[in-house]
């Protein structure tokens, strides 16, 4: 029945919410994220994995501010 559905291009209401929900919880997610780096790893020269930890490091040494190695 749901592989019906799918062949028709709808989707049923609770795919629909499934989705939702999911943008949620990642829209979520990521500003949680974005609040821990501003307001205590960087804060406390805290060099987390990957290009964040980057851009702490390079912060601390040369002060180039880290929104400019992420990109615009």
């Amino acid at each position: 029945m749901l592989s019906i559905q799918r062949r028709r291009g709808r989707q049923p209401v609770e795919g629909k919410l499934r989705i939702i929900s999911n943008l949620f919880f990642v829209l979520g997610g990521s500003a949680l994220v974005a609040i821990s780096y501003n307001l205590f790893l960087l804060p406390n020269q805290i060099a987390s994995g990957g290009v964040s930890g980057l851009a702490t490091i390079v912060y601390e040494t040369i002060g180039i501010a880290p929104h400019l190695i992420y990109g615009r």
